[in-house]
């Protein structure tokens, strides 16, 4: 890993944003406990990153979409050859159509487990492979689940999912050597 973005937006934009959204669960407090949570688990990851001498490039998180894209792409582009950003921009694609793919096959009363395994079989269609199985990481799955409160990386599991559950997905893939990120 040559670079890790950071997204940096003021609080006082994430509850804009999350307010538009509109979820009875997006209360200040309740977000607050998320940005907490995020924190807690995002530190020792840049810690680590950081002790190992990866590049972390911080961005101002606000404005359109596609400011906060030009801002990625040029510190990408500060530490990347044309052939590592297209294999990024082919694997983003592919990660793009397998969470779209799981959004659409996800059903009340199926499992994690089972949205698991189904993200296996289309990761190897695709020709990637899941960041989340190395070593370094040894996660035991190749999406993260999180389910209702659960803010992130939750672990895939045997509970089915009920009608009405918010179910988030995450993932990292490996494409032509190179790191994708959801």
């Amino acid at each position: 890993i040559d670079l890790v973005i950071v997204l940096e937006v003021p609080r006082s934009e994430i509850l804009r944003r999350l307010d538009v959204r509109g979820r009875m669960d997006d209360t200040p407090e309740i977000i607050d406990e998320r940005l907490r949570i995020y924190r807690q688990e995002m530190y020792p990851v840049l810690n680590y990153f950081n002790e190992h001498d990866v590049r972390i490039a911080h961005i101002d998180g606000t404005g359109t979409v596609g400011q906060v894209h030009d801002r990625i792409m040029e510190e990408i582009e500060a530490c990347q050859t044309p052939a590592q950003i297209e294999a990024m921009r082919q694997g983003g694609k592919i990660l793009a159509k397998i969470l779209r793919e799981l959004c659409e096959f996800a059903k009340p009363g199926m499992t994690g487990l089972e949205i698991d395994q189904f993200a296996r079989q289309k990761l190897a269609e695709y020709g990637a492979k899941s960041a989340y199985l190395t070593p370094e990481v040894n996660f035991p799955g190749v999406v993260c689940i999180s389910v209702n409160d659960c803010v992130v990386h939750g672990a895939p599991n045997a509970t089915p999912f009920e009608q009405g559950d918010v179910v988030k997905f995450d993932m990292v893939i490996e494409f032509n050597k190179m790191m994708v990120d959801s």
